[in-house]
């Protein structure tokens, strides 16, 4: 079935396509696959009860989208487009208080995180903290890793400047 993989042919001639790349371009056309289906695969029986696992796995497969575009091809910005659809619907089918939707926003806040977006990033770690301290406890390994992020934005957006202020070095009258 020479067909089956057509879709994945390299479009830039010139440059040969490298195993990263195919991984990333097949585990794409499958995510796209799988919500395609999901997307047309409707019940037509009325006797049939709904598929109640759609929009949670329709959520699943935005956020692993979106970790497939950060780890594949640092692409941020396409990771928030998914992790926004993904936010949604499992705030909606969920609710915020999910580790479900603090996975996804722990996600989203990384990606804010490395393109700068530092106060946006901030209520993300932070919403991921307040369902992660209670499910997982305050000793656990993605506490200690989002607890990590957030001190590393402070220092960012703190910059060198500031950080004589908060040493007692005397607020704003210092400004050299």
């Amino acid at each position: 079935n020479q067909n089956h993989d057509r879709d994945d042919d390299d479009t830039t001639p010139s440059k040969p396509i490298s195993s990263h790349s195919l991984t990333f371009q097949k585990s794409l056309h499958y995510f796209q696959k799988s919500l395609t289906y999901l997307n047309t695969n409707t019940n037509t029986n009325p006797h049939d009860k709904p598929n109640l696992h759609h929009p949670t796995l329709t959520g699943t497969i935005h956020n692993n989208l979106g970790r497939l575009h950060v780890l594949y091809n640092n692409d941020n910005i396409s990771a928030l487009q998914s992790y926004n659809i993904s936010l949604t619907i499992r705030a909606t089918t969920l609710g915020t208080d999910s580790l479900d939707y603090a996975a996804t926003a722990f996600n989203k806040g990384q990606s804010c995180h490395q393109i700068g977006r530092y106060e946006e990033a901030l209520p993300l770690y932070r919403s991921f903290l307040e369902v992660g301290v209670r499910v997982l406890t305050p000793h656990h390994r993605d506490v200690a890793v989002v607890l990590s992020g957030i001190a590393q934005i402070m220092q960012q957006m703190r910059g060198s400047g500031d950080s004589d202020k908060e040493n007692g070095g005397g607020g704003d009258d210092n400004d050299d």
